[in-house]
């Protein structure tokens, strides 16, 4: 999502993937008694989650980019099953439009 210049979800999520890991390490290390394999068990839920929870919000925005390709009456139901690799395209063309505008800038800082 940040390439998209979306920066704040991806901050909201690691922030709750961050205090949800410190919720889970206290219970599996204090309560449960398991060391440091609790904590390993804690970061690996807390980031399975959020993940999960990232990934059903991303396939949102595509959800909405098939209600409005089915509303189209040429387009109709199959909107839907092509709202998927249309969202993927444009995604794919705006981050390499952004990457051959600024590539060059990158290279400046580097050397």
């Amino acid at each position: 999502m940040r390439a998209i210049g979306n920066s704040v979800v991806p901050l909201v999520f690691l922030a709750v993937s961050s205090v949800l890991n410190i919720v889970l390490d206290l219970w599996f290390v204090v309560g449960l008694h398991k060391g440091v394999a609790g904590a390993a068990q804690a970061t690996v839920i807390a980031q399975y989650l959020s993940g999960v929870v990232l990934t059903v919000i991303s396939l949102g925005t595509r959800v909405a980019l098939a209600y409005l390709l089915s509303a189209v009456s040429a387009i109709g139901v199959v909107g839907i099953w092509w709202s998927v690799p249309i969202g993927w395209a444009l995604a794919d063309l705006v981050g390499f439009v952004y990457y051959k505008r600024h590539a060059a800038s990158f290279y400046n800082e580097l050397a």
